[in-house]
């Protein structure tokens, strides 16, 4: 489904990545692991048309997209839940889930706006009992949770997700993940960079290793959770 080759980004100066190159195929929860620094929301940042790629070739079915704005990609139905979730504080609940659907309400497709909001308040009910309530006086697990509602909200196809269990309790990122495995079984496709490979794993289908903005590695998740390397860097083994 989304192909990246030999992609290479930077802001400004060196390059940050260094050609990079993977692929997440349609209906799969691929994850992208590596350290504080590897490169990660460089690479999901650029994905999401935030940073332009310096070289390279980014494929979303066949099309590519490395040219596109943010705004453009979205609506091609690839949408990021960044790093530190970057909810709307003052806004209450239902105005971020309602800024998620803006492009749906602008193109007047209400009913698919409505559908999406009873589907993701049916996957967060606690968004439902805080609907009226300002999401800056949301708990982080919540803040999370409504970070990944008004992703859904735009009828993604592929959703990514930067370091989604930063700072979360370890039940509350049991929780989140439970819900991704949801997701993929509904027929998303899932693109999940973490740190916390041991619970990443657990979940993903398949995965990368990210070092010093290359790709050092990949395979399946069970390939990876058997790699001494990888055991050895991320699993404390």
């Amino acid at each position: 489904m989304l192909e990246l080759s030999q992609v290479c980004a930077s802001y400004g100066g060196p390059d940050v990545l260094e050609d990079v190159s993977f692929r997440v195929p349609q209906g799969a929860v691929c994850c992208l692991l590596g350290a504080n620094g590897a490169g990660k929301s460089t690479t999901m940042r650029t994905l999401a048309g935030l940073l332009r790629p310096v070289r390279g070739s980014i494929r979303l079915e066949g099309e590519e997209i490395g040219s596109l704005t943010a705004e453009a990609i979205v609506a091609r139905g690839m949408v990021l839940v960044p790093e530190g979730r970057r909810v709307f504080t003052p806004l209450t609940v239902r105005d971020n889930l309602e800024m998620g659907g803006y492009r749906l309400l602008r193109a007047r497709r209400h009913a698919e706006f409505r559908r999406n909001l009873e589907h993701v308040l049916t996957l967060f009910p606690r968004l439902a009992e805080r609907a009226g309530q300002a999401a800056g006086t949301l708990s982080g697990g919540e803040q999370q949770m409504l970070a990944i509602g008004r992703a859904l909200m735009s009828s993604p196809r592929l959703l990514m997700l930067d370091e989604p269990s930063m700072g979360l309790a370890p039940l509350v990122v049991a929780d989140i993940f439970a819900t991704l495995r949801r997701l993929r079984d509904e027929g998303l496709t899932l693109l999940i960079a973490e740190q916390n490979a041991r619970v990443t794993l657990r979940s993903a289908d398949l995965g990368y290793v990210l070092q010093e903005g290359r790709i050092h590695g990949g395979g399946s998740a069970a390939e990876l959770r058997e790699d001494p390397s990888v055991q050895e860097a991320y699993l404390g083994v």
